[in-house]
């Protein structure tokens, strides 16, 4: 044992990492357990008679022997590796063709399978392939030889040749176990320096520059490196987060490595992109080692490391950038105050407004949140008093008027859409469409503004009440003359808009406002939301994306379908609102857009007759011609149209309670007396009583 011990020491310098003394270490043992095999197959060969075949293993004992002594001396593993391997490969061929066949070299197959299992040990799988081909094709060429070599075998008693394959069993056996011993001990220190890795990452979010410095020292050392680097990118420039004296790479050539997914060679040394975990380039490793074998665990180290150091970089650039937001946030606060503007909070659960000098709200004792930088009154006059609504654009306040004392209704769009110049120019539109339609059923428009960040906001009347949507959400299909007056009113606001040039494009439910009324109907209609409504002489397209505007549920064909729209889209729009209204039922059938767009070109809905029987005809021909399918084949205008059959409703039955704006809509007991179809919608997350947010 201690001979071996010996022979192993052989080319160790105390310089060596862990890993490549074991690497050494294992391959100078097999060369000695070979070197020690050899002779006893040259006595056993030259006994029998066979000096040539005695002279091989002989032969690949002096070739051993001068490679050892040239590894002592030049220190250079890799081309005494390669020798062990090539002499490993190429000795059983030689004995096979000597002997004259397999019978008599028993050994040839197992000896053969350590020259690749020494490239798979050292240089990874992808490197051992074409070792593992030209063994197979020697192993082919030496089987179709077999045959001839045979005839002139030399003669070698059983015994020999049975002592020959024990001894090649014994020695491949050796040598396959202490190769299995080392995969587990590299497997196994593989795991615990990736654990490592996982644990210690934890710590750089506190110091990056000494947390990736350690890692990068430890793994230099597992993978027999002599340096890995870490480079951090910022701005156009290249940092160095450890004591180096190699290069940056170029900020172009470290993108097109990272968009390939692999690693830049250079001269010297190996850069490894570092990306974080939204595929930004953070910085760069770089790998310094002359004769470092990239092998399948050494891959995984480095790629492990860069990964951690990618997204503890990523953090730390996010958490400097929430910190800058913070502070950004608070001066502009404090300038705010400085100035005497009042800071808006609002209450998580009942959406009241306060302002900076409240703790908790007065109401449900719940503690303020301040969202963003915004004023508690707008334009120095509309203080803000609750959250309505809050959509994808921007949100809804009910405030106070402190000039006229009257409560109002504001719109803002939210800071985040500044940059797309269509939603600014859709909201500005609004106040301005809105402004020039004179009439008691389109929500009159009061003031509209920007503020100091650029928000921009409309001030509205305000309306108490609710949205037809929720009007048929909790109490079903209206009697027959409260849509009588929806459609009345309702088509008289739209037909005032068409006179003034303007087409709705967006009629729907949660768009049609109701305020409670003494009138008989108890109810006036308001129309909301013009904020996609287009000039009808104007491009009909909102935007350059191809995107339609609208709801499809109610959308006419043509809308859905891109083509222009007109006065006669609304109408179509308005009369499947008014037929959901009176019936209960949808025009579009389906739940997912596909099918609800299918059935708009395809399935006319059944006749108001069908689901309420005793109406007259005159209502359903009125109600087929608004819903054809072809503009040319509806009525050019709303509110004649209206006006055809809408005195027809006022002398119809009532079938149903109709809808409640002041009552209980919650009692469950009348309810489930009332003969209505529910209509099954998501609820409301804000309480109604304003025009939403879109």
């Amino acid at each position: 044992m201690k001979f071996f011990q010996a022979i192993a020491r052989i080319g160790l310098k105390s310089g060596d990492d862990p890993r490549m003394r074991r690497h050494k270490t294992l391959l100078t043992l097999t060369a000695a357990l070979k070197a020690c095999a050899c002779p006893v197959w040259a006595v056993a060969y030259g006994a029998s008679g066979d000096l040539r075949s005695a002279a091989i293993p002989l032969g690949y004992v002096a070739c051993t022997a001068l490679s050892l002594v040239h590894f002592a001396r030049t220190k250079e593993f890799a081309g005494f590796r390669f020798r062990q391997a090539l002499l490993i490969f190429a000795l059983p061929f030689l004995m096979h063709a000597s002997r004259g066949g397999f019978v008599a070299s028993s050994g040839v197959v197992l000896w053969a399978l350590l020259a690749p299992l020494t490239l798979l040990l050292f240089h990874g799988s992808r490197a051992s392939v074409p070792w593992f081909i030209a063994y197979a094709l020697l192993v082919l060429a030496a089987g179709a030889a077999d045959p001839a070599l045979a005839a002139r075998a030399h003669e070698a008693p059983p015994g020999l040749v049975a002592s020959f394959f024990a001894m090649n069993i014994l020695t491949v056996s050796a040598i396959a176990y202490a190769a299995v011993q080392y995969f587990a001990r590299q497997l196994a220190e593989e795991q615990e320096k990736l654990a490592e890795l996982v644990i210690s990452s934890a710590e750089a979010l506190d110091d990056i520059a000494r947390w990736s410095s350690a890692a990068a020292t430890q793994v230099a050392e597992a993978i027999g490196a002599r340096e890995v680097a870490v480079w951090k990118a910022e701005e156009e420039a290249l940092v160095s987060l450890t004591t180096t004296t190699t290069e940056p790479p170029s900020t172009d050539a470290l993108r097109h490595a990272a968009l390939a997914k692999r690693s830049l060679a250079r001269s010297s040394d190996v850069v490894v992109p570092v990306v974080g975990m939204s595929g930004d380039v953070h910085g760069a490793l770089v790998v310094v080692g002359k004769n470092l074998v990239w092998s399948d665990t050494t891959r995984r180290l480095v790629d492990s490391f860069a990964r951690h150091l990618g997204s503890a970089l990523e953090l730390s650039r996010m958490r400097k950038e929430l910190a800058s937001a913070v502070e950004r946030r608070e001066a502009t606060i404090a300038d705010m105050v400085s100035r005497g503007i009042d800071i808006l909070q609002t209450c998580p659960l009942c959406h009241r407004c306060y302002d900076q000098n409240a703790q908790r709200c007065a109401e449900d004792g719940a503690t303020l949140k301040r969202p963003r930088p915004f004023p508690y009154r707008i334009a120095g006059r509309y203080r803000l008093t609750r959250v309505v609504a809050e959509g994808g654009m921007g949100k809804v306040f009910q405030a106070h008027d402190e000039r006229l004392g009257r409560e109002v209704a504001i719109k803002t769009i939210r800071t985040e859409h500044f940059n797309n110049e269509d939603v600014r120019a859709r909201f500005e539109r609004e106040a301005r469409v809105v402004a020039r339609i004179h009439h008691a059923s389109v929500v009159e428009v009061y003031d509209s503004g920007e503020l100091e960040d650029g928000s921009l906001y409309i001030v509205m009347e305000w309306l108490d009440g609710s949205t037809l949507a929720h009007a048929m959400r909790y109490n079903g299909p209206g009697t027959p003359a409260q849509v009588a007056a929806l459609l009345r009113e309702g088509g008289s606001a739209l037909s005032a808009a068409h006179a003034a040039g303007l087409v709705h494009r967006d009629v729907k439910p949660e768009n049609i406002f109701l305020v409670p009324s003494p009138a008989p109907e108890g109810f006036r209609v308001k129309i909301l939301d013009f904020g996609i409504a287009k000039e009808i002489s104007g491009d009909v397209s909102l935007t350059s994306t191809g995107i339609f505007m609208g709801t499809p549920l109610y959308m006419a064909p043509e809308q859905a379908s891109g083509k222009p729209v007109d006065a006669r889209s609304d109408l179509y729009a308005f009369a499947a609102v008014a037929y959901q209204a009176l019936t209960g039922r949808r025009v579009a059938a389906g739940d997912d857009i596909t099918a609800i767009l299918s059935s708009l070109s395809r399935t006319p809905p059944p006749p108001v007759s069908a689901l309420l029987p005793g109406t007259p005809p005159d209502v359903d021909r009125a109600f087929a011609q608004a819903l054809a399918l072809s503009p040319d084949e509806r009525p050019p205008n709303v509110e004649a149209w209206v006006s055809s059959f809408v005195d027809i409703l006022d002398h119809l039955p009532t079938r149903c309670r109709g809808w409640r704006l002041s009552g209980d809509v919650h009692d469950a007991e009348e309810f489930a007396r009332a003969e209505t179809v529910r209509i099954h919608e998501p609820a409301a997350k804000f309480p109604s009583g304003a025009p939403r947010a879109s």
